[in-house]
């Protein structure tokens, strides 16, 4: 049987709602039912459905609930599946553009400290098989190269989870800040989708 290459699910892509639904289509058949970061829904455009369950710590959009994702209003193993887009800069006292556009941490320690809360209390209300899938973005800080989606590998290995897949949004544009002068390394212009799996066996 000959496969032509577009139609081949593959691991780059432009545009963030077409990783969205190959994700969907490859490891979670019925879209995502609880996004802890809602924020203002972005991802939920192109035909990809709502999940059931949305929250924000700061809800920018009537659909989400007031929640913390560290601590969510639900039963232990309750969903099936979770999209997970926290802030991935720690950007200290330099509040510029990322920062009024997607929030940020003032330090790596608390990021590291907030992730890792995050996904142990994603992996209490993920049912056993169920599918996460973690938005991050690596980045520079203090003139120190941050692979961020190193860390977020190892930080849900530690929680528990298993990696199953990994696809990469290539971006065509980038956000420059006004005190742009010397380029110390090369700008990052992808971010990641990490798909993880929670092992054991399913309820009944």
């Amino acid at each position: 049987m000959n496969v032509l290459f577009e139609d081949v699910i593959q691991s780059i892509n432009f545009d963030q709602h077409e990783i969205l639904k190959d994700i969907i289509k490859l490891h979670s058949p019925d879209g995502f039912e609880l996004d802890p970061t809602f924020n203002k829904g972005g991802f939920y455009k192109a035909g990809i459905p709502v999940p059931k369950y949305c929250y924000d710590i700061k809800p920018r959009d009537s659909r989400a609930e007031q929640a913390d994702c560290r601590d969510l209003p639900l039963r232990p193993e309750s969903v099936k599946s979770i999209i997970f887009d926290p802030p991935f800069l720690a950007c200290g006292g330099v509040k510029g553009k990322m920062h009024r556009h997607y929030s940020s941490f003032d330090s790596i320690q608390d990021l590291s400290e907030m992730y890792t809360a995050s996904l142990l209390e994603l992996s209490r209300v993920l049912e056993n098989q169920g599918i996460l899938v973690f938005k991050c973005q690596d980045f520079v800080h203090g003139r120190q190269q941050f692979f961020l989606h190193v860390h977020v590998y190892n930080m849900a290995i530690e929680a528990g989870f298993c990696p199953i897949d990994l696809f990469v949004k290539l971006n065509k544009t980038m956000m420059i800040s006004h005190n742009f002068t010397t380029q110390h390394f090369a700008r990052k212009m992808h971010s990641y989708f990490w798909v993880f799996r929670k092992p054991g066996r399913r309820k009944r």
